[in-house]
C-alpha cells in the first residue's frame, strides 16, 4: 500500500493539481482499491481525541494522512492554512460542516463510504463521526502539506495556530503556536 501513497505523490507532482483540476486526482485515487482491510496498518486509535491521525506520507506537493474517527466524535472548527484537499470516506459516515468568518454554521452535508469531499483553501469547517456504534475512517490528500493551521475555540473566542503535526483539536497546549482572540 505503501507504492500507492509514493504514486499519488509523484503524480501530483507531475500534474500540477490544483483546484482547478481536482477531478484528475480524484479519478486517479479512485483507481486504487482503498480500504478498511489494506489501511489497517495504518490506522492509529483516537484514544481521547475526535480521531487517531497518522501521516503516511508527505513530499513538496502534498501530504496524505489517514484518519481513524471515534464513535460519535466532531473535531474543533479549523482551516487548512494555505492548503486545499481531497477527503474520501472509506469507512462509515461523516457530516461536514462549513462555516463563515464569525464562525456561524453556514452549511452542513452528510457524506458516504466512496463519497469525496472538496476542502477550498480558506474554508473553515469541521467534520465528525455521526454514529454513536462504529467508527469511521477517511483519507484525506493536502496540497502543499497544511501549515499554520487554525483551530477555533468558539467558547473563548480564540483562534489558535496549531504546529504543523496536530490535528483539528485544541486538547494538547503544547502543539499551540499562537492565540489570537476576535470578537
Amino acid at each position: 500500500m505503501k507504492n500507492a501513497f509514493i504514486e499519488i505523490g509523484n503524480f501530483v507532482l507531475s500534474e500540477n493539481i490544483s483546484l482547478s483540476n481536482i477531478s484528475l486526482l480524484e479519478n486517479y485515487i479512485s483507481a486504487f482499491n482503498f480500504n478498511e482491510n489494506n489501511l489497517a496498518p495504518y490506522l492509529v486509535p483516537p484514544a481521547d481525541k475526535p480521531y487517531g491521525r497518522n501521516l503516511i506520507y508527505q513530499n513538496d506537493a502534498i501530504e496524505i494522512i489517514i484518519m481513524n474517527w471515534a464513535k460519535n466524535a466532531f473535531c474543533d472548527i479549523h482551516n487548512h492554512g494555505h492548503s486545499f484537499g481531497l477527503v474520501k470516506i472509506i469507512k462509515g459516515v461523516l457530516k461536514n460542516e462549513l462555516f463563515d468568518a464569525q464562525f456561524s454554521l453556514q452549511e452542513e452535508a452528510i457524506y458516504r463510504e466512496g463519497d469525496h469531499i472538496l476542502v477550498p483553501r480558506g474554508i473553515y469547517h469541521r467534520m465528525g463521526n455521526m454514529y454513536a456504534l462504529q467508527n469511521a475512517i477517511s483519507l484525506h490528500f493536502y496540497m502543499p502539506p497544511i501549515h499554520n493551521m487554525h483551530v477555533i475555540d468558539t467558547e473563548n473566542k480564540i483562534i489558535c495556530e496549531v504546529s504543523d503535526d496536530c490535528g483539528a483539536w485544541l486538547s494538547e497546549p503544547n502543539k499551540i503556536k499562537v492565540k489570537l482572540n476576535f470578537e
